[in-house]
């Protein structure tokens, strides 16, 4: 390949700030492909104008991003511009990043149709019966795709019969970024801190990890509960810790800028959520060093080995992640080893070197026709 290949990136997305996991995933991409072969442009889909931030990348500033404003779900406004950005600069792959997207996708597709298409499921939320519509509408769409990429072996079972379209490509971080300094302070002195990171809504288990946090307070107060996000269910996590009257043991910090000072924080990670694909704030703790204690849902466990870099208990089942923390808390020795191997788990099989390689590789195949 001597001639240099544009890739138009599409996100639904109210801004370009690289805070959810697919928005990070979209950006490393851009970031560490082989700028020699291929150039990366985003595109983000935001909901209304009002929600557009005054923000810049600065570490990238070198990569072009869109934010497109619309008035509905289908807006003329916003195929016409996409529309545009490919022509002007001769976009080859359109590489999508959820439904929304993917169906932009297949309207460029109808319209231009030598365009290659590429769809990343990043997971499904089916807690609804607009994301069960979603999902059943998405899983029609995708069929039309040159390529699926999965971020989990449990994504990969959702397609069972689009086998010669998926490629199983887990979800990576860059390593030397995300790596503990050996020197953080004890900022909770003798207190042990537990972390919750993320959305905050249904599917995440917020409601159990506020009722692990009682049961553990029932057996011993030395505990601060850190949560670290923003999200639609976020008054109703902090109404239920002033009902249960462990409010004073949680810090409610919102919207990180740098989640980075998060982890340098705490002791553990709890992930109690109900559905997941392959979260990054699992394979950040990791490579920080720090254990986990996480539920056996969606592609968990594809990085998760039960006892090695933390601990697995089926969803809803707060009594065995009750027990998994207070078993760490009370063997530091064992924690410390658990997040040492974890550390080595990303090292061996999730740096996203190693991930931006295979993405290329399924770039060329598709610009060459390889099936």
């Amino acid at each position: 390949m001597n001639r240099k290949n544009f890739i138009l990136h599409i996100k639904s997305a109210p801004s370009p700030e690289p805070t959810g996991g697919a928005k990070r995933i979209i950006w490393n991409i851009a970031k560490f492909i082989n700028k020699e072969y291929f150039a990366c442009i985003l595109c983000f889909l935001a909901k209304k104008e009002t929600e557009i931030p005054s923000f810049q990348y600065m570490q990238d500033g070198d990569i072009k991003y869109y934010v497109l404003p619309c008035r509905r779900f289908i807006d003329l406004a916003q195929i016409i511009t996409i529309f545009k950005i490919i022509k002007k600069n001769k976009i080859k792959i359109i590489h999508c990043h959820d439904y929304k997207a993917n169906l932009f996708g297949l309207i460029m597709k109808l319209i231009l149709p030598k365009i290659k298409l590429i769809t990343t499921i990043h997971g499904y939320i089916e807690n609804t019966l607009r994301g069960k519509f979603y999902y059943w509408l998405d899983k029609r769409i995708v069929r039309f795709f040159d390529r699926i990429i999965v971020v989990s072996s449990a994504t990969r079972k959702l397609f069972p019969s689009y086998n010669k379209k998926i490629k199983l490509i887990h979800n990576a971080i860059d390593i030397n970024y995300w790596k503990t300094n050996s020197s953080k302070k004890n900022f909770y002195s003798k207190l042990f801190v537990v972390g919750y990171v993320g959305r905050i809504s249904k599917e995440k288990g917020w409601r159990e990890f506020v009722m692990i946090a009682h049961k553990l307070l029932q057996n011993d107060k030395d505990f601060i509960f850190i949560v670290a996000g923003d999200g639609t269910d976020k008054e109703k996590m902090q109404f239920l810790t002033k009902e249960l009257k462990i409010h004073s043991y949680f810090n409610f910090i919102g919207k990180v800028e740098n989640i980075k000072t998060i982890y340098e924080k705490i002791d553990l990670l709890l992930l109690p959520s109900w559905t997941e694909g392959l979260p990054l704030t699992l394979l950040e703790a990791n490579a920080m060093s720090i254990p986990v204690v996480a539920t056996d849902v969606g592609g968990v466990r594809d990085l998760i080995q039960h006892g090695y870099n933390g601990f697995l208990a089926k969803k809803g089942d707060i009594k065995s992640l009750v027990e998994y923390i207070l078993f760490l808390k009370n063997n530091q020795e064992y924690a410390r080893k658990m997040g040492e191997n974890g550390r080595h788990v990303i090292e061996e099989r999730f740096s996203f070197i190693q991930a931006i390689k295979k993405i290329e590789k399924l770039y060329i195949e598709v610009l060459q026709g390889i099936y």
